[in-house]
Formats: structure tokens, sequence, C-alpha cells
């Protein structure tokens, strides 16, 4: 049989594509095998496990009050100063562990720090005046100093005027009035928020852009008799200030809503399962509360805020967050991240708390970008 060259190539065209395609997966995925295994991620929720303490130490620290909340402490003060370190050294903030030759093994490292800590207090404590000093020195050696951080530290600062006055207020504030929808005094500060409430007539602009941009399955006549509902007995309350394009004889109103929300209520601390099983608890009971249940969460938990200029139309833009003045230019306070600030032993990120710039086009009525202007890292 005479051989067919034009055959054989059309053959072999598809086989080798295929060869290649699988070896070209094949190195896709094991480049992200190597990658996977050089990063590590720990748990950090390295507190005693209290129900199953082997250990004569463990047993000491899980029978003092004292010990066992100094134990939490050192729980979040390891995990805080891991990730700060390991986000820093993402950033190109290297230090002697998270160093530029080995950023994806950092974590792992300050972890077999932590351990050897951990074998040192085994080996020499066996009582409580001993552990005490040893947890105390460990937790001031984490921290970076011997008295309590702050709340927050200031990571991204982009314009160091309006970081740092929000830094101070947020600070200033007991750690117990913190919050996903905390609202705080702004008298005496650099910056306004929006007291303007608006009535009726603006209700209806706002729910039809709101009832769009979430695009909810409900129609909208049914949606808005339940809105209005809400309006008139208190629980959406609608807020807004004008500007105005100086080239148009046309004003638009930036506008946010406030509402109660279960998601104003903190997590708590705990692990994983324990926490979805809480969220789903806290969510339940929620979905319970009559008008004036519904009241009293939001006196206790704040209200949540959403920000947007319906006159712009689909590029009005919906936001999480309360809108605040500052000079001449306007920012959105986010705080949604608050929602988990009893747990961040498993969240690489810790910049609960966000300030925003936006930027009014007022050409269009629009909100055409928001800006990350400050980024507050919570230290615990």
């Amino acid at each position: 049989m005479k051989f067919n060259w034009k055959v054989a190539v059309g053959l072999a065209l598809p086989v080798n594509a295929v060869l290649a395609g699988w070896l070209y997966l094949y190195m896709t995925n094991q480049k992200a095998a190597d990658t996977n295994a050089e990063f590590y991620l720990p748990d950090f929720n390295l507190e005693l496990n209290c129900t199953d303490s082997a250990s004569k130490v463990d047993t000491i620290v899980c029978s003092d009050k004292a010990l066992t909340a100094l134990d939490k402490e050192l729980t979040v003060a390891y995990a805080n100063d891991s990730l700060w370190r390991f986000t820093q050294a993402s950033a190109g903030n290297y230090d002697d562990v998270c160093k530029k030759s080995n950023i994806r093994t950092c974590l792992r490292d300050l972890e077999k720090r932590q351990q050897r800590w951990v074998t040192r207090k085994h080996d020499r404590c066996d009582t409580v005046k001993c552990l005490t000093k040893a947890y105390r020195a460990r937790i001031s050696e984490l921290n970076g100093q011997s008295e309590p951080l702050a709340s927050f530290r200031l990571g991204v600062s982009i314009e160091p005027a309006v970081c740092d006055a929000m830094l101070e207020i947020l600070n200033r504030t007991p750690r117990e009035q913190l919050g996903a929808c905390a609202h705080y005094d702004f008298s005496n500060t650099p910056f306004t928020p929006v007291t303007t409430r608006l009535t009726a007539e603006h209700w209806q602009e706002f729910e039809r852009f709101y009832h769009k941009k979430t695009s909810k399955q409900e129609p909208y006549p049914q949606y808005w008799t339940s809105m209005e509902q809400r309006y008139q007995t208190g629980l959406r309350r609608l807020y807004g200030v004008q500007y105005q394009d100086v080239n148009k004889d046309k004003v638009a109103w930036l506008q946010e809503v406030s509402f109660p929300s279960q998601r104003c209520q903190t997590q708590p601390y705990g692990s994983y399962d324990e926490r979805h099983l809480a969220r789903a608890e806290r969510d339940n009971q929620f979905n319970t509360l009559d008008a004036t249940g519904e009241l009293q969460h939001a006196e206790k938990y704040g209200w949540m805020s959403v920000i947007a200029a319906p006159a712009a139309g689909y590029n009005g833009v919906l936001h999480k967050g309360q809108l605040l003045r500052f000079n001449d230019e306007w920012y959105v306070l986010n705080q949604e991240g608050m929602e988990l600030m009893h747990s961040p032993e498993r969240y690489v990120s810790k910049y609960l708390v966000k300030l925003l710039k936006l930027n009014l086009d007022e050409g269009s009525y629009s909100i055409s970008g928001r800006k990350l202007t400050c980024g507050y890292w919570y230290n615990y």
C-alpha cells in the first residue's frame, strides 16, 4: 500500500493537539499544586481546648479564669501579628521573618515560632505565677508594646488628613460600641453626616432605583406597598443632600437609606461551624421580629445604611455605608466587615473598616467611582 503522507499528517495534527492540551493542563495543575504547597494559611485558632486538656500545664490554664482569658488574648494577638506581617510583606514591606525570598512560607515560619513558645511554656512553667508572666511577655512581644493595642491601626492612607481624622474617631470609641452598623459622634470633628430627612415625594424615586439595582424578583407594586409601610412606621428612613452641575439648571439628590438589619449584629467568637449556627439562629430570630422589635434591634445594634444617586439611573450605584462630608468632598464609611470582628483568625485581611471617596460626576449626576482612601486594620 502506498504511504499517503497527507492522511498521516491529517491524523497526527489532532492527536498532537490533544496531547499538547493534556500536557498544558497537567503543567498548569502541577504549578497550581506547587503554589498551594508553598502557600500556607494556618487556622490561627491555637486557643486551648479545655475539654481535652491532657498536659499538666494545660490543666492549670483551663482551671484558672485569668489564665484562660490570657490564652484567648494570646490567640488574638498571634493571629493579628501574623496576618499583619504577611499582609505588609505582600505589599513589599518585609521583616525578619516575612522576607521577599520566603513570603509564601512566612505564615508557616511564624506558626513554628509560636509552637516553640508553647513548647518552652510546657517545659519551664508549672505554676499560675510563671504561666501568667509567660503569657503576658509573649502577648507584649507580639503586640510590640506592653500596653494594649488601640482598636485600629491605619494600613491604607491615600489622604493622610482624612484618614488620621477618622482613625482618631474610631479609636476613641469604646470597643463594645463598635460594629457593622456603628454610628459615631461626629460633633467637633471635620466630618459631617447627612441629617436632612427626605419626605414621601422622594421615597418612590429611591425605591424604584433600589428595586431595579438589586434585581428583586418581587413585582415592584408589591415591593413598594411593603416599603411604603416601612417608611410610615419608621423602619426605613431616607436622608439626602443635593448636588448641582454649575453648567446646568438642575439638581440631583445623593441619598442614604437606613433600616434595621440582622447583619448589624456581629457574629460571636468561635469556630466556623459555631459561627455558622449562630448566624442561622440570629437570622431566624430577626425574621420573627415585629415593627417594635426591629426598632429595638436597630437601637441596640445600629442602622444599616446604603447610599445611591437615583437620578443617575444605572450609574447611580448602590453602596453600603454612611455618607460623610469632609471639606467639599464626599466619602462613604463602610463597616460591613465588622460583622466578623470577633472572628478574625480565618481571614487574611483584617481591613474591617474602609473609607471610600466618591467621585460625583455632576455632568451625568452619577457616582462614577468609589476610591479606597483609608483602610483601617482591626487589631482584635
